[in-house]
């Protein structure tokens, strides 16, 4: 004879064992949500707003917006950090073998423009998904900061190991590219709004 759940004559029934597991699950779950919808009344004050279980709806124009605010952003903050600052260009006319020169960059930037209009879609998407509701400067500020980390460990500091380039010039770089990514990021959450 098998072994397993018994039922009445001793008869193997698997379908009893398995409605009465059923039914346990059931009212844990049920005293799970009882016990969790307490404490969400409980912490009401929380100045923060509730995320939507099912999150908010994106708003496609206002994300193609907010990707041409953070492109003019980038491309503004670059500008005047990369092209204007003495101290950083001359840094990087150090590295002629590394870097190129003003020349060979115009001939190249309208492929880099092109491909950095698209990462600023997919920033503006990713901030879509991420928004909870807020200020727009504050949540921008925020997402642009961590993205600036992110530019610094996975580009600067990256570089800085396998390029022949000094320490400073990676310090300048990052405070540079730091400050440029919060300014994206506070142009994608001033424009970005969800869908109504």
């Amino acid at each position: 004879m098998k072994s397993g759940p018994r039922h009445g004559n001793g008869v193997v029934t698997w379908t009893g064992f398995w409605t009465r597991v059923v039914r346990a699950e059931n009212e844990i779950d049920a005293e799970f949500t009882e016990e969790a919808h307490r404490g969400c009344k409980e912490k009401r004050s929380n100045p923060r707003p509730p995320v939507p279980r099912k999150g908010m709806r994106m708003n496609l124009s206002r994300i193609l917006l907010a990707a041409v605010g953070g492109f003019v952003a980038y491309f503004v903050i670059g500008g005047v950090a990369f092209g204007v600052m003495p101290w950083l260009r001359d840094e990087f006319l150090k590295y002629p073998a590394v870097y190129r020169t003003q020349e060979g960059i115009k001939s190249v930037m309208p492929a880099g423009m092109a491909f950095m209009f698209v990462a600023m879609v997919v920033l503006a998407v990713i901030y879509a998904m991420l928004y909870r509701g807020g200020s727009g400067i504050a949540e921008g500020a925020r997402f642009g900061a961590l993205i600036g980390v992110f530019a610094i460990c996975s580009f600067v500091v990256h570089n800085y190991v396998n390029l022949n380039i000094g320490l400073k010039l990676t310090i300048e770089q990052s405070v540079a590219y730091f400050v440029e990514w919060v300014a994206v990021g506070i142009a994608i959450g001033l424009i970005y709004r969800p869908a109504h």
